[in-house]
Protein backbone atom coordinates (compact mmCIF):
# COMPACT_ATOMS: atom_id res chain seq x y z
CA UNK A 1 0.00 0.00 0.00
CA UNK A 2 1.11 3.34 -0.24
CA UNK A 3 0.04 7.24 -0.43
CA UNK A 4 -1.00 6.84 2.74
CA UNK A 5 -3.62 4.71 2.33
CA UNK A 6 -3.13 2.24 4.88
CA UNK A 7 -5.09 4.92 7.25
CA UNK A 8 -8.36 3.97 6.13
CA UNK A 9 -7.36 0.27 6.05
CA UNK A 10 -5.77 0.19 9.10
CA UNK A 11 -8.20 2.08 10.93
CA UNK A 12 -11.06 -0.73 9.57
CA UNK A 13 -9.00 -3.80 10.65
CA UNK A 14 -8.76 -1.87 14.05
CA UNK A 15 -12.44 -1.18 14.12
CA UNK A 16 -13.26 -4.62 13.51
CA UNK A 17 -11.01 -6.20 16.16
CA UNK A 18 -11.88 -3.69 18.88
CA UNK A 19 -15.88 -4.16 18.02
CA UNK A 20 -15.56 -7.97 17.91
CA UNK A 21 -13.08 -8.93 21.43
CA UNK A 22 -15.83 -9.61 24.19
CA UNK A 23 -13.82 -8.38 26.86
CA UNK A 24 -13.34 -4.89 25.50
CA UNK A 25 -17.24 -4.73 24.83
CA UNK A 26 -17.73 -5.60 27.99
CA UNK A 27 -15.64 -3.00 29.45
CA UNK A 28 -17.46 -0.52 27.46
CA UNK A 29 -21.22 -1.16 28.50
CA UNK A 30 -22.71 0.42 31.25
CA UNK A 31 -25.39 -0.26 33.44
CA UNK A 32 -28.87 0.14 32.11
CA UNK A 33 -27.47 -1.03 28.81
CA UNK A 34 -28.86 -3.77 27.14
CA UNK A 35 -27.03 -7.24 27.76
CA UNK A 36 -27.50 -7.77 23.94
CA UNK A 37 -25.55 -4.74 22.99
CA UNK A 38 -23.29 -5.27 20.53
CA UNK A 39 -19.70 -3.88 19.89
CA UNK A 40 -20.75 -3.16 16.37
CA UNK A 41 -23.33 -0.93 18.11
CA UNK A 42 -20.86 0.91 19.66
CA UNK A 43 -19.18 2.43 16.58
CA UNK A 44 -19.36 6.17 16.68
CA UNK A 45 -20.91 5.89 19.94
CA UNK A 46 -18.23 4.59 22.43
CA UNK A 47 -15.21 3.34 19.80
CA UNK A 48 -13.94 6.01 17.18
CA UNK A 49 -11.97 6.11 14.44
CA UNK A 50 -10.30 9.74 15.37
CA UNK A 51 -9.68 11.52 18.63
CA UNK A 52 -12.96 12.14 19.56
CA UNK A 53 -13.39 14.49 22.84
CA UNK A 54 -17.47 14.89 24.06
CA UNK A 55 -17.98 18.04 25.05
CA UNK A 56 -20.95 16.59 27.08
CA UNK A 57 -22.46 13.29 28.02
CA UNK A 58 -25.39 12.73 29.77
CA UNK A 59 -23.80 10.07 31.73
CA UNK A 60 -20.80 9.05 32.40
CA UNK A 61 -19.15 6.82 29.99
CA UNK A 62 -15.79 5.28 28.50
CA UNK A 63 -14.47 5.97 25.12
CA UNK A 64 -12.08 4.15 22.89
CA UNK A 65 -10.15 6.53 20.39
CA UNK A 66 -7.74 5.56 18.01
CA UNK A 67 -5.72 7.22 14.88
CA UNK A 68 -3.23 6.71 12.39
CA UNK A 69 -0.55 9.10 11.27
CA UNK A 70 2.85 8.92 9.44
CA UNK A 71 5.08 11.30 11.62
CA UNK A 72 8.26 10.11 9.74
CA UNK A 73 9.79 8.84 6.62
CA UNK A 74 12.62 6.99 6.33
CA UNK A 75 12.93 6.94 2.68
CA UNK A 76 11.86 7.30 -0.22
CA UNK A 77 10.19 3.84 0.00
CA UNK A 78 10.22 3.41 3.86
CA UNK A 79 7.43 5.30 6.19
CA UNK A 80 6.99 4.87 10.24
CA UNK A 81 3.17 4.89 11.24
CA UNK A 82 2.03 5.57 14.36
CA UNK A 83 -1.02 4.04 15.56
CA UNK A 84 -2.30 5.84 18.63
CA UNK A 85 -5.08 4.41 20.64
CA UNK A 86 -6.79 7.02 23.48
CA UNK A 87 -8.88 5.59 26.22
CA UNK A 88 -10.39 6.88 28.80
CA UNK A 89 -13.55 7.17 31.01
CA UNK A 90 -15.51 8.73 33.82
CA UNK A 91 -13.83 8.34 37.26
CA UNK A 92 -17.21 7.38 38.88
CA UNK A 93 -16.45 3.88 36.24
CA UNK A 94 -13.04 3.55 36.68
CA UNK A 95 -13.35 0.78 39.40
CA UNK A 96 -14.15 -2.53 38.11
CA UNK A 97 -14.04 -5.71 40.14
CA UNK A 98 -10.98 -6.81 37.91
CA UNK A 99 -9.03 -3.92 38.04
CA UNK A 100 -8.99 -0.27 36.78
CA UNK A 101 -11.12 0.15 33.82
CA UNK A 102 -8.79 2.08 31.53
CA UNK A 103 -5.84 -0.29 32.68
CA UNK A 104 -7.79 -3.07 31.34
CA UNK A 105 -8.66 -1.81 28.66
CA UNK A 106 -5.02 -0.82 27.29
CA UNK A 107 -4.03 -4.54 27.90
CA UNK A 108 -6.86 -5.72 25.86
CA UNK A 109 -6.06 -3.56 22.64
CA UNK A 110 -2.61 -4.23 23.64
CA UNK A 111 -3.24 -8.15 22.83
CA UNK A 112 -4.76 -6.65 19.37
CA UNK A 113 -1.88 -5.02 18.79
CA UNK A 114 1.60 -5.36 20.22
CA UNK A 115 3.23 -8.02 18.16
CA UNK A 116 0.29 -7.95 15.23
CA UNK A 117 1.70 -8.38 11.66
CA UNK A 118 -2.00 -7.31 10.04
CA UNK A 119 -0.58 -3.64 9.86
CA UNK A 120 2.24 -2.73 7.82
CA UNK A 121 5.59 -4.57 7.05
CA UNK A 122 7.01 -6.24 10.37
CA UNK A 123 5.11 -6.56 13.37
CA UNK A 124 3.37 -3.86 15.25
CA UNK A 125 5.87 -2.41 18.34
CA UNK A 126 4.12 -0.54 21.45
CA UNK A 127 5.99 2.41 22.08
CA UNK A 128 4.58 4.20 25.33
CA UNK A 129 1.55 4.30 27.64
CA UNK A 130 1.09 7.31 28.92
CA UNK A 131 -1.69 9.35 31.14
CA UNK A 132 -3.24 11.82 28.73
CA UNK A 133 -5.02 15.24 30.03
CA UNK A 134 -8.43 14.69 29.07
CA UNK A 135 -10.12 17.89 28.29
CA UNK A 136 -13.72 16.74 29.88
CA UNK A 137 -14.48 17.54 33.56
CA UNK A 138 -14.08 14.26 35.23
CA UNK A 139 -12.93 11.88 32.57
CA UNK A 140 -9.27 10.30 32.95
CA UNK A 141 -7.63 8.20 30.73
CA UNK A 142 -4.27 6.46 28.81
CA UNK A 143 -2.66 7.03 25.68
CA UNK A 144 -1.04 3.88 23.77
CA UNK A 145 1.58 4.55 20.94
CA UNK A 146 2.68 1.56 18.74
CA UNK A 147 4.91 1.92 15.69
CA UNK A 148 5.24 0.21 12.21
CA UNK A 149 7.01 0.51 8.90
CA UNK A 150 5.43 0.74 6.10
CA UNK A 151 5.63 0.99 2.49
CA UNK A 152 6.17 5.16 1.21
CA UNK A 153 4.83 4.72 -2.24
CA UNK A 154 3.51 2.84 -4.83
CA UNK A 155 5.17 -1.21 -4.77
CA UNK A 156 4.13 -3.81 -7.08
CA UNK A 157 6.60 -6.29 -4.70
CA UNK A 158 3.65 -6.95 -2.31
Amino acid sequence: MAHLEEFTTYKQTLMQALCTNENIVDLLKLDGDSESITGREMRYKRIFPYNYVPLTTERATTFICFSVVAPRVKSGVISTLKLIVWVFTHQNLMKTRDGMRTDLLVSEIDKILNGSNKYGLGRVELQSCDIMQVPCEGYVGLCSVYTVDEYNRGCTTR
